[in-house]
């Protein structure tokens, strides 16, 4: 793990499993010697310096850490959710909006069909009114 610069996995087996960082590959390297990431090779070094009360305390700061990402992202999770419900409250707003337009439009083409038909059915009955006049006035003639 340390060879290989996995943080996270050093981080487990350092200060969650206990591993020894004192012990020597073949060659005698110990972890810290392998690790090319300055983060990895400061912690490891601490823990071969300072022994286990420095472990215990790299411990709790990596629990602490570990807690803050899981806050973070509960936090970036429901944030996600809040931002995904006021996009479909926007969305249902807006359609809704649309629908309401629509049937207003309906409405306004209703009344004016209904206004057109009172103006026909008026105009027809001036017409039938004219005829029967003028039937009256051709009779009396």
């Amino acid at each position: 793990a340390a060879s290989g610069n996995h943080l996270e996995a050093v981080e487990a087996l350092v200060l969650r499993a206990n591993a020894s960082v004192l012990c020597k590959n073949v060659y005698g390297n110990t972890p810290s010697m392998l690790s090319t990431k300055p983060e990895i090779r400061r912690m490891l070094r601490s823990i071969e310096e300072g022994g286990e009360t420095v472990r215990e305390q790299l411990r709790e700061e990596f629990e602490v850490n570990q807690a803050k990402r899981v806050a973070e992202e509960a936090l970036r999770a429901e944030q996600e959710r809040i931002e995904r419900d006021a996009h479909e409250q926007r969305r249902r707003v807006k359609s809704e909006q649309i629908e309401l337009e629509k049937a207003q439009e309906e409405e306004l083409e209703r009344q004016l069909l209904a206004a057109e038909a009172e103006r026909i059915r008026q105009e027809e009955a001036r017409i039938a009114e004219e005829r029967l006049q003028k039937e009256e006035e051709e009779r009396i003639r």
